[in-house]
């Protein structure tokens, strides 16, 4: 069965969705360079690219801004329905996990063979 890992996800804001984006990841790494924040502490590193990303957004056309931030929310609604189906606890629909749950299950009960006899005085 999948349980959820963690709690609910929650929708990342617009600058961060648009900072890990494909098609942005390149101009923001360039503006970095740019800047020579390399040069900088890397423990400074994050909160530099975070104002960095907030900086460009800033200056994206309406068109841009408008995609990232349905982008954001189509991201966040596919993380929530899956979050709500691990919630329910089914067994995956991918054939892969199952033949690793089934292994695991297997593994389990070869390495602890009283757990699956009858006889167990905790099952009779």
């Amino acid at each position: 069965m999948r349980v959820p890992q963690g709690s609910a996800p929650r929708r990342l804001s617009d600058w961060q969705f648009y900072e890990q984006h494909e098609d942005f990841k390149d101009k923001l790494e360039a503006e970095f360079q740019a800047r020579a924040y390399n040069a900088r502490p890397a423990k400074e590193h994050l909160n530099l690219r975070g104002q960095i990303a907030r900086e460009l957004l800033a200056k994206e056309s309406d068109d841009i801004i408008s995609r990232i931030q349905r982008e954001a929310e189509e991201q966040h609604a596919e993380a929530v329905a899956q979050y709500q189906e691990d919630l329910e606890g089914k067994p995956s629909p991918d054939p892969e996990v199952q033949a690793e749950y089934i292994a695991k299950a297997a593994s389990f009960l070869l390495s602890h063979p009283s757990k699956g006899r009858a006889e167990d005085s905790r099952l009779s």
